[in-house]
Parts: C-alpha cells; sequence; structure tokens
C-alpha cells in the first residue's frame, strides 16, 4: 500500500509541476511581453513602432477562437508601465489593486487583455499629438490579431486623453465598443503650465487649461457617436465612462468628466487609488464585459481577417483584401481603403481627413 500511495504522490506532483509551469509560463507571457508571434505576425500587415517593444499582453501565441468579449487595451498615466495594471502605485485604494488580476477572475482571458505603454517607465511622455501614431497601430494589431469586431479602452491620467487624441484625429469610432477614462484630465488642469512646458516638459502644453490641443479633442462634442445619445452612424456606437475624482482639480473639477459620459465621481480616492480600487472596478467591469460579435470566417470572403459591417464586422468591403481597417489608404480617391469612413487629403496636418462623397 505504501508503494501505491508514494506512486500516486509522485504523479500528483508532476501533475502539479506540470500545472504550475504552464502557469507560470503563460502569466510571464501575459503580464511582461506580447505574444511571442504578435510582432512578426502584424509585421507584415502593419507598421510596428518602438511602443510595441514597451507593451504586453495577449496569451503566448495566436489563438484562432473567437473571443467572447471585444479586446481590452489599458493604457496607463504620464511617467508609468503597463505593471500599473498588475498592483504596482496602488495610491491609497484597499484590498485586491490588480485591475488585470480582477478582470481574469471575473472571466476575461489574456488573450482579451492587453498593456499598452508608450513610454519608458520614469520618463516623461513626449507632446501627445505625436504619440496618437503608435496607438493607432496598436489599437489595428490588436483587432487584426484577435480577429475581433471592436476593441475597448481603459485609460488612466494622461494616457485617457492619448486615447481620446488618437480615436478622434484617425476617427477610430466603428473600432471601439466602450472607453473608460479614469481621472484624464480633458479640460486641463492647473498643474500643467506652459511654464512647465518650457523647461522641459512638452504634455504640459498639451493639457493646461484652455489649451488649443485638447479643444481639439473635446469639441464639438465631448462623446462623438455615444449609444446614450443616439448617434449612431451605420454600425458605429460608443459607451463612455469616466472615473475621477473632482476635488483633485480644485481650479477646475470636472475636468475629467465628459458630457454625455457615464461619469462617477469617487472622491475618497486619490489618482491612483481611482485606477486600481475594488470600487472603481465594480463600476467598470461589468461596462467592459458584453459579449462580443464573434469573428465568423463565413463572414471574411476576402480573408483579410475582418468579418464585413453586414454581419457585425468592421470590413467596409468584404470583397476587397486590400480593403481593411488601417489598409493604406490613396489620398483623394473617394475610397475609403482603411474603413475610418473617410477619406485622406494630400494636404498634411491634423484636418487631413474628410468624409467620403456620397456618389
Amino acid at each position: 500500500m505504501s508503494v501505491i500511495l508514494f506512486k500516486m504522490n509522485k504523479i500528483t506532483m508532476s501533475i502539479f509541476s506540470l500545472i504550475l509551469y504552464c502557469f507560470c509560463k503563460q502569466s510571464f507571457a501575459d503580464y511582461n511581453t506580447l505574444p511571442l508571434d504578435f510582432i512578426d505576425l502584424v509585421s507584415e500587415i502593419y507598421k510596428v513602432p518602438a511602443e510595441f517593444n514597451l507593451s504586453a499582453g495577449g496569451a503566448e501565441t495566436r489563438n484562432d477562437k473567437p473571443l467572447d468579449r471585444y479586446p481590452v487595451i489599458m493604457i496607463a498615466g504620464n511617467k508609468r508601465s503597463f505593471r500599473d495594471w498588475l498592483g504596482k502605485n496602488t495610491g491609497n485604494a484597499e484590498g485586491d489593486t490588480s485591475v488585470y488580476k480582477n478582470l481574469i477572475e471575473t472571466g476575461f482571458i489574456p488573450e482579451e487583455l492587453w498593456l499598452y505603454q508608450y513610454t519608458a517607465e520614469d520618463k516623461e511622455m513626449r507632446n501627445i499629438e505625436e504619440l496618437t501614431d503608435g496607438l493607432k497601430w496598436f489599437i489595428y494589431s490588436v483587432l487584426w490579431y484577435t480577429k475581433s469586431n471592436r476593441i475597448q479602452i481603459l485609460a488612466h491620467g494622461e494616457g485617457a486623453v492619448l486615447a481620446q487624441a488618437t480615436i478622434k484625429k484617425y476617427h477610430l469610432y466603428n473600432l471601439v465598443h466602450t472607453v473608460v477614462y479614469i481621472n484624464g484630465p480633458f479640460h486641463g488642469s492647473s498643474r500643467y503650465t506652459y511654464t512647465k512646458a518650457l523647461m522641459g516638459s512638452p504634455v504640459c502644453a498639451n493639457l493646461a487649461i484652455g489649451s488649443d490641443f485638447l479643444q481639439d479633442i473635446i469639441l464639438p462634442d465631448e462623446t462623438p457617436y455615444n449609444v446614450l445619445e443616439n448617434e449612431n452612424n451605420g454600425n458605429i456606437g460608443i459607451k463612455y465612462i469616466t472615473i475621477y475624482n473632482n476635488a483633485l482639480f480644485p481650479n477646475n473639477p470636472n475636468s475629467p468628466a465628459l458630457s454625455g459620459a457615464y461619469n462617477y465621481n469617487l472622491n475618497w480616492l486619490d489618482h491612483d487609488g481611482l485606477r486600481c480600487s475594488p470600487e472603481s472596478s465594480t463600476i467598470f467591469i461589468p461596462f467592459l464585459s458584453d459579449r462580443a460579435v464573434k469573428y465568423d470566417i463565413l463572414h471574411d470572403k476576402d480573408g483579410d481577417g475582418f468579418m464585413c459591417t453586414k454581419y457585425g464586422g468592421i470590413d467596409c468591403d468584404d470583397n476587397n483584401p486590400s480593403i481593411f481597417p488601417g489598409a493604406p489608404e490613396i489620398p483623394e480617391d473617394n475610397i475609403d481603403q482603411n474603413c475610418n469612413n473617410m477619406d485622406l487629403l494630400f494636404m498634411p496636418g491634423k484636418d487631413c481627413w474628410v468624409p467620403i462623397a456620397d456618389n
């Protein structure tokens, strides 16, 4: 009997060791890097900027199984890393402060969770306008890699402003299901001044109260294509949520709130506590948990990895494999190659996109 028990214990320990190995291997891929094949695969389709090397998320390798939920791209604030979403810099939050872990425990899987980082930790972010290109390519890449029909944004502080600016600049509204902005200074703050910008902090020029940059991203509509305001255009419709503490903005208390969004003022939490407290997670996780329209190869006739809009996808021409989200846009041909409902002008600058004209 003792021999049998000994052998059973060895088998049990072997199984446990294998499970532990797989978990650790999986966790390493999820927490610290992008999937092993991510950059190689997406570089065949899209530009891969340097920010990808700072980012993480997804599973170890690509999984062709359709996702149950739309992928969530988490974006930290200025001088921070993606590890903020793993339990670092918790402020006055109490309890379980790993947002990533909380999402996993509520049913998300690693393939649905992505951690975007746009600058090295403790390094001042550049002008936000310059950073929008990297986030745009990350959004396209996650969509294509996961064969998803939408992404979701969970962003904190300055990262929230970066997300809003990227979506508006490149007209990515049809690619986004839900945005959760946590303590983002959308209407500026007295802590950001032009004097600080001249002293080597260019982001301060973006976020100063009344700056042209902020006016561009919140006017004339702070929440374009908001599902609450019945602004749907075709298959476009976004849920907006903000979570903030207005006491942290004494000169401009409503700076993080957006007109038309679900706005939650949690005035007992500090800047970091707002991001990772169980109270915040209880608010935003249900908003991120809608069931996705799953990829179906039968509705991807051109085989470009995106379903056609007729069936809830984002491919605006499913008969042409050169037309898909993020495809190269040919200027002024009145054809929407990259499926953002816009055409590109030869004129450079922030106003270089114009709506497709009706034929």
